[in-house]
């Protein structure tokens, strides 16, 4: 609702901004996402989470290309043991979406509960 009354026209905005993502340079973009166009609604952690988890999936739906951004952009909020396992791994910086998600699917493909594909 927050962002609704800050910025009632941030669908549209969404759409504008994923317009020009491919050839964005990720950083700029990314806190042109936060500020302009989500209002500083959100906390960083939990704006890329909703921007990793809905927006560039949505637009990718809707024709955008978003692989590169989906891939490299910031995980957002994620367990802390990611980046224990992150050093484990011999990864170094900041963390990006991809690392995230294939630890993530490690993860859970070696849970006792997980379904066989």
């Amino acid at each position: 609702m927050e962002l609704n009354r800050r910025q009632p026209d941030w669908r549209e905005r969404v759409r504008l901004w994923g317009a020009e993502l491919e050839q964005a340079v990720l950083t700029s973009h990314r806190r042109r996402l936060h500020d302009s166009i989500l209002g500083c609604v959100f906390p960083d952690g939990r704006a890329d989470t909703l921007c990793i988890n809905a927006l560039l999936p949505l637009l990718h739906t809707s024709g955008y290309n978003c692989e590169r951004a989906w891939i490299e952009w910031p995980p957002g909020n994620h367990p802390e043991d990611i980046e224990a396992a992150r050093r484990v791994l011999g990864l170094v910086g900041s963390s990006r979406n991809f690392e995230v998600q294939g630890i993530l699917d490690v993860i859970r493909r070696s849970s006792p509960h997980a379904t066989q594909a």
